[in-house]
């Protein structure tokens, strides 16, 4: 293999391509083997012609011909690769620069290309390899530093990639515009704010004009709680690019974390009511930090919160989330008919999606129809007959309506049909539950042992399943290792240490569970009528009949069974 050296032929070959292409550095492109006839040159040559012209098709099959004819051709591979990326074929662009660069490793742009690909499949030790290569070849090339830097900092070696953007900075003069992000995320990530912070205040100095970096700064500032200059950071951010939804975002984020919520709301406004900011991006948002199902918060901050709606609606009038959650406004507002209807006419048009039909049942529930809300519940069935958290949805109706015998049977239905171990489980749980409350106590036990197959180490299941055996006082040994492993998984949970104390009690370990209960109440917090039930009773098996009695008496005011109490205060 060889590259054309004739300088004459190379002038010659390049004015001629100039007038096709504008671009003398092609012929420095042009590789032939051997055995290269003059038909391949100009086979090659007609195939930059079309390519330059943007036909594509014809392109292509004269660099396939080229390197039929010679399979050595590295410049038509090349080509080939840019073709193939260009028409969407990803593997056929990534074989065509992997055979580039396997003819012709040393030539720079065929290494480049074939490493973009290797970048693009996420194979960064092999794009890195290359990179490395080419900067030992040329130490002093900037732009390959750069990229060496970026590919260290995807690989996770944040330490390399600072080293290698340090390199950069010294030999390219100074700051580099397109490394200084990389720079500031390798020092976050790597716990050093405050040298992000004064990196990024020299960078603004540098580009004062650039609005990322402006907000970069900002972002610093912020979290390292300078909020005068992070504020003014963020106003010349604005000012530099008043139309950009990340800017205005961020300054939206840092009032609602700093707890400025008319701040926050004022920036907020206008971004829910702009089209650019999608759809779903943004009623997920608005529910999630803004409102959720809380009237309390909706009545806290009214009217933000009507002129928050307003602009949601105004921006996407027709969409079904924001019509729902129109409808919820109407509710809170006290106009639950008006935002009834909304709903039931999304029903009635066939534009109601899976939030519609959960929140039109919600409805159903509080204005205690519930044959309304069976007629819901049948309809959102019939149209997504498989989705799992419609039945999870369904399951929470009729446990609230208290039918244990639908809702048993919606659970046989999630446990047969689910392929998700952890809703599996859980169903598992729920079965388990509303066995127990039946009195089969066998079948719940079973449904226990099922769940916990399938999640050996949740706590709250290990808790749950070690308490109904101590009422039951059997097995209480491993009901004991279940709740001892509960609390080990879950420390600090006053409800986990209750049930480790009334195991330890039922096995006569009176100290031990006395020293875990009285944990477990200074925890709590409040009154809790169950926990001081067994205190008291803990009490009364060490001989402490007194404080029993106090304990007892407490657990009455705090609710309670009357009859449970008075039995234990004319007992002996």
């Amino acid at each position: 293999m060889m590259r054309i050296n004739n300088i004459k032929n190379a002038v010659c070959l390049a004015g001629a391509l100039f007038g096709l292409l504008f671009s003398p550095a092609i012929a420095a492109e042009i590789v032939v083997g051997n055995n290269a006839s003059s038909a391949v040159s100009s086979d090659f040559l007609q195939g930059v012609r079309y390519q330059s012209l943007g036909a594509t098709q014809h392109a292509t099959l004269l660099f396939a011909k080229v390197v039929k004819a010679d399979p050595q051709h590295a410049a038509a591979y090349f080509r080939l690769s840019q073709l193939a990326q260009r028409q969407g074929n990803d593997d056929a662009s990534f074989e065509a620069a992997r055979r580039a660069y396997q003819i012709d490793p040393e030539f720079r742009p065929y290494a480049d290309q074939y490493a973009r690909h290797l970048i693009r499949q996420g194979d960064y030790a092999g794009a890195g390899r290359i990179f490395e290569d080419l900067t030992h070849q040329d130490p002093g090339d900037v732009e390959l530093l750069g990229m060496l830097a970026m590919l260290r900092f995807e690989q996770g070696d944040m330490e390399q990639a600072l080293a290698l953007v340090d390199t950069a900075e010294l030999r390219g003069g100074g700051i580099r515009e397109q490394l200084a992000g990389v720079k500031r995320e390798a020092l976050i990530r790597l716990e050093r704010y405050r040298e992000a912070y004064d990196y990024m205040r020299v960078v603004t100095q540098e580009f004062p004009e650039e609005a990322g970096f402006q907000v970069h700064f900002a972002e610093l500032a912020a979290a390292l709680r300078e909020d005068s200059i992070a504020l003014v950071h963020y106003k010349r951010a604005i000012e530099l690019d008043p139309f950009n939804l990340g800017t205005s975002f961020s300054l939206a984020e840092y009032y609602r974390i700093k707890g400025l919520k008319p701040a926050f709301y004022e920036t907020l406004i206008p971004l829910l009511g702009t089209p650019r900011w999608p759809i779903r991006e943004k009623t997920a948002y608005f529910l999630q930090q803004v409102w959720g199902d809380d009237p309390q918060a909706y009545g806290a901050n009214l009217p933000y919160t009507i002129r928050m709606v307003d602009a949601l609606v105004n921006s996407a009038p027709d969409d079904v989330d924001v019509q729902r959650i129109y409808a919820q406004h109407l509710v809170y507002s006290d106009q639950g008919d008006k935002g009834w209807q909304v709903l039931a006419d999304l029903v009635e048009q066939g534009r109601a999606n899976l939030g519609t039909y959960t929140g039109i049942i919600q409805m159903a529930l509080l204005r205690e129809e519930p044959e309304a809300v069976d007629k819901y519940a049948r309809l959102a069935e019939a149209k997504y007959p498989h989705d799992e958290q419609l039945q999870l949805f369904l399951l929470y109706v009729q446990l609230q309506q208290q039918d244990t015998t639908a809702a048993l049977s919606r659970v046989r239905q999630l446990i047969r049909n689910t392929a998700n171990d952890s809703l599996r489980a859980s169903a598992y749980v729920t079965y388990a539950d509303l066995s127990y409350l039946r009195g089969d106590h066998r079948t719940a036990f079973r449904s226990y042992e099922q769940a916990l197959k399938i999640l050996p180490d949740d706590a709250t299941l290990l808790n749950n399943y070690a308490y109904y055996l101590s009422l039951e006082r059997r097995d209480l040994d491993r009901a004991l290792e279940m709740s001892t492993r509960a609390n080990a998984l879950e420390r600090q949970n006053p409800i986990f240490l209750d049930t480790q104390a009334w195991i330890l009690y039922e096995l006569g370990q009176y100290a031990e569970a006395q020293t875990l209960m009285r944990q477990a109440l200074a925890m709590i917090g409040q009154p809790h009528s169950e926990m001081l039930m067994h205190y008291g009773d803990i009490l009364q098996a060490m001989g402490q009949r007194a404080m029993a009695e106090t304990y007892w008496k407490r657990a009455l005011e705090a609710g309670a069974d009357k009859r449970e109490v008075e039995r234990r205060l004319s007992t002996p």
